[in-house]
């Protein structure tokens, strides 16, 4: 589903002489200010590696496992296997996993503005410069501002029910050492979730029932299909991650098919590969 809009705009040559040189003064200007703005980046390069090189020379290597009082106050490197205790737990989706970190994504199917310009020298001098607004509904994090778009009427983005949302555990240790908090806000190779049908019947969001299909959850109109699920209008998909203490292989694995369109007009098909098998006829 998507539409598109284009804009034509012919500049003459008289306006692109103009252009032109408002083009040359707005670089002799950056080529003044270039100077102080490349001394200060140079100073704080310098600056930088000195600092690398002197934790370089003071950094001492350190068991994990045991605490040393001879490195109170020093710079110590450590490696080892993070691990924490207890369950993390999403409580509006009834997900729960024994992890470092376990992130909520939330998508909207929305509207999305793709431009593409192509440029023409004309006879006389000028120049005619097209410009096509293409608007297409991808499944995407947040919401994009559609305020912004070119052709903002008939693809207005909603709000977004609800948000994205990470936990993280507390405490996460290396062996005896703690991790800071900044230490763990860089943990971020989530890896998928398998999440199980709810138990109980999860809450309305906005108004606007809750389902669970394919180990997601969707939030929109009672559509019958996975086709129409995937396709209504501003529908909200939910996706659970999750940084695991381990990591496992499986010799298995989950694809996961999107046939884009509408109800009536899906577009695209099941590819055919050797050897694989569908659990479920979408």
């Amino acid at each position: 589903m998507s539409d598109s809009y284009t804009e034509t705009v012919t500049t003459g040559w008289f306006s692109r002489i103009g252009d032109s040189i408002k083009g040359i003064l707005i670089g002799l200007i950056m080529v003044v200010l270039a100077f102080p703005v490349l001394f200060w980046n140079e100073g704080r390069a310098v600056k930088t590696r000195k600092d690398l090189d002197q934790g370089a020379k003071e950094c001492v290597s350190a068991n994990a496992a045991t605490l040393d009082s001879n490195n109170e106050g020093k710079l110590v490197h450590i490696t080892g296997k993070a691990t924490s205790k207890g369950t993390l737990r999403d409580e509006k989706f009834q997900v729960s996993a024994e992890a470092l970190k376990l992130k909520r994504v939330v998508e909207m199917y929305q509207w999305k503005e793709k431009t593409k310009t192509s440029t023409k020298k004309e006879v006389g001098g000028k120049e005619k410069k097209t410009t096509t607004y293409t608007y297409k509904k991808v499944w995407a994090p947040g919401r994009i501002d559609s305020g912004k778009f070119k052709k903002s009427k008939g693809h207005k983005n909603p709000a977004v029910a609800i948000d994205s949302y990470s936990w993280a555990a507390s405490p996460i240790t290396v062996g005896e050492y703690t991790l800071s908090t900044r230490l763990i806000s860089q943990i971020d190779n989530y890896t998928s979730l398998h999440v199980s049908k709810p138990e109980n019947e999860i809450e309305p969001i906005a108004g606007r029932e809750v389902k669970y299909t394919n180990e997601q959850f969707y939030l929109g109109e009672d559509v019958g299909t996975s086709i129409c699920i995937w396709g209504q209008n501003n529908n909200l998909r939910v996706e659970t991650l999750f940084e695991p203490a381990t990591i496992t292989l499986s010799n298995s694995s989950i694809y996961k098919i999107i046939i884009h369109g509408s109800q009536e007009s899906p577009v695209g098909s099941v590819p055919s590969v050797s050897g694989l098998q569908f659990s479920k006829t979408p």
